[in-house]
């Protein structure tokens, strides 16, 4: 049951769309953009309608982990929504809002394209894996990621156009709900206009961006960041796959105290594994002898490093029936000098012994040709001890399998767990596969997209730490290795590239000074937006602490990692390691008449906003006086 788990998830959702109005709004009768906050939130909710639909048309299929879908899309969609907005609110407003909008796609556009795009190719690495819960959320995300930057590039970008005429018209927007004068009284007789730069943005780069150019801060960074990464590193060592189907029961479920009583009084007890035979000359005694084999081996469990089989479990027809010859039960026949029954009587005393009380136990585990002349299949049954994690499962499937290999042609061995077991033989294998693959080809196309291997590298960097980060979350939190917690890991690489790509655009991007002056005009530029991005996502995130359900109580632990370690990685260990590494400018410096230039024109919207501000002011009196 996730029903409860499902409220918790929606009423993180909502706080997403609040926290994005209430930091787009700013409290500013012309400047807010709550309307335009909630076409951003719609982007997200047609792409992700796109993706479902699409994906379904081609045949995927979902799961329990594909609730989080939405989750995933939001964050990522409102995380781009920050960026565009900001870097419109950038541009010189007394420009044309074509050209505005024109001037914010040249450098939000870039952004979000290489965010997007690497966030898709990381999905799309792993749509092709072998584990099908993983690849199928990988494909839906994969189209939820494209469909929401296509969205934002168009449908939000058309909308950025229509509220920046109507903020040039000097309308309010009225909480989304239409446009008014700013004096008037669904506005609020302006009493929210407020035209001061942003208290974040300021202290971005009047505090802490200084703070961080300080060489003992920079020492003190690294040095943490090293000791952090060398603890992580460690925790790694100690994971290991595990999955268990119960998980997934919601905590409170009353099919709790049932496994509990289980595993109080039966807890040596497991699974039934039967060994299957397949159709084969069953009189024959070379067949009869490696039966006798088969059974004896499992009933000692010849060559296992445990005792998996409990004793006095084996079950088999062949046992009985023999023993049952060899009580004279089959008139004129005994058993040969070897212990087997005789070839040329084998089917007349089996079919006299299937007619017997004595073959009750086996009837439901012998299949008979439809002539009723000779045995088709058989199945030879065993209890197995409880199992502790599925590594040590897998262990025990394949010492099985090689008492399989003993018995006549074509034996195997099957149990409803093996299905677990043979998933994580090569669960590690393929979640090194993929993530490797997935890092690899997200570095590849940064390099091309932000064109330039060192800003690449650094970045890539930084989401390789946070993965490690992750991994070692798993073991620090009491989580085990499996598909839903892999399925996090790889939404990873696309959230943690989301806060350290925009951080190295802008630090290249920017023409002016050395390397400690472009980290605080890159800070300056796009720290707000990634701290908005990141605590936007953090805040529904905090809200799932009190999951029941599984896939929940990962995804809230899984979810705090990403958010937490991509953030602290990007807005404190990136700045750092760029003021010290950082690549060249990707722009050049202005000349000194350029630069004069816009000092003049800054100067001048700065005067008319502060004009403005006074007319407000004054209509805000007379309104009081009238």
């Amino acid at each position: 049951s996730i029903g409860g788990d499902l409220i918790l998830l929606q009423i993180g959702i909502f706080l997403i769309i609040g926290y994005s109005m209430f930091v787009i709004s700013k409290f500013q009768t012309i400047r807010a953009k709550v309307f335009l906050a909630l076409m951003g939130v719609a982007s997200v909710g047609m792409a992700y309608a796109s993706s479902y639909g699409l994906a379904s048309y081609f045949g995927q299929e979902s799961s329990g982990v594909h609730n989080l879908l939405l989750f995933l899309l939001l964050g990522i969609g409102v995380d781009d929504m920050y960026v565009i907005v900001h870097a419109f609110e950038q541009t010189d407003s007394s420009l044309d809002v074509k050209e505005r909008v024109a001037k914010t796609m040249e450098s939000a556009g870039v952004s979000i394209t290489i965010t997007s795009f690497t966030d898709c190719l990381a999905f799309a690495l792993g749509a092709t894996s072998s584990l099908s819960a993983l690849a199928s959320f990988c494909a839906f995300a994969c189209l939820g990621i494209l469909f929401d930057y296509l969205f934002q590039i168009t449908f939000f970008s058309a909308w950025l156009v229509y509220d920046g005429k109507r903020q040039a018209k000097g309308k309010g927007d009225c909480w989304g709900a239409c446009c008014c004068a700013p004096l008037g009284a669904f506005c609020c007789h302006g009493r929210f206009y407020n035209d001061h730069e942003a208290a974040l943005q300021r202290f971005m780069r009047e505090k802490y961006a200084p703070f961080l150019t300080l060489k003992p801060v920079k020492l003190a960074v690294i040095a943490i960041f090293t000791i952090f990464t060398c603890v992580c590193i460690w925790g790694i060592t100690n994971l290991t796959p595990d999955f268990n189907s119960e998980w997934f029961v919601d905590s409170e479920n009353d099919l709790h105290d049932v496994w509990d009583k289980r595993d109080k009084y039966f807890s040596n007890s497991g699974d039934t594994i039967s060994f299957y035979t397949e159709p084969i000359d069953y009189a024959s005694e070379s067949n009869q002898a490696k039966l006798k084999i088969l059974i004896l081996n499992a009933e000692n469990c010849q060559g296992c490093s445990k005792d998996w089989i409990i004793d006095g479990t084996v079950d088999a027809w062949y046992t009985s029936f023999n023993t049952w010859v060899e009580n004279d039960n089959c008139s004129g026949t005994s058993l040969t000098t070897t212990g087997y029954v005789p070839s040329g009587s084998f089917y007349t005393c089996f079919n006299t012994w299937m007619a017997s009380s004595q073959s009750g136990p086996y009837r439901s585990v012998i299949r008979m040709r439809d002539d009723k002349s000779a045995i088709q299949s058989t199945k030879i049954t065993a209890d197995v001890i409880s199992i502790d994690g599925t590594s040590e499962g897998a262990e025990m499937m394949d010492e099985l399998r090689d008492i399989a290999e003993t018995g006549p042609e074509d034996t195997f061995v099957y149990s409803a767990s093996f299905l677990d077991y043979e998933q994580y033989k090569v669960f590690i294998k393929e979640t090194i596969l993929n993530v490797s693959l997935a890092l690899i080809a997200v570095g590849l196309v940064t390099i091309v997209l932000i064109s330039n291997v060192k800003a690449a590298m650094i970045v890539l960097f930084m989401i390789v730490l946070v993965d490690i980060d992750l991994l070692a979350l798993i073991y620090f939190w009491d989580l085990t290795l499996n598909a839903v917690t892999v399925a996090n890991i790889v939404m990873a690489l696309g959230l943690a590239i989301d806060y350290s790509s925009h951080i190295a655009q802008a630090f290249m991007a920017s023409p002016h000074g050395n390397k400690n002056d472009r980290m605080i005009a890159a800070l300056d530029e796009i720290g707000p937006s990634v701290f908005h991005g990141a605590f936007s996502t953090l805040l529904p995130v905090l809200v799932l602490a009190g999951s029941k359900n599984y896939i929940f109580v990962v995804f809230h632990r899984m979810w705090f990692g990403i958010i937490v370690f991509g953030a602290s990685h990007g807005l404190i260990l990136l700045p750092v390691l760029l003021s010290i590494i950082g690549p060249t400018s990707t722009r050049a410096p202005e000349s000194d008449e350029a630069r004069e230039e816009d000092y003049k024109t800054v100067e001048m919207v700065d005067a008319r906003k502060q004009q403005q501000q006074q007319r407000q002011i004054q209509g805000q009196q007379e309104v009081k006086v009238q």
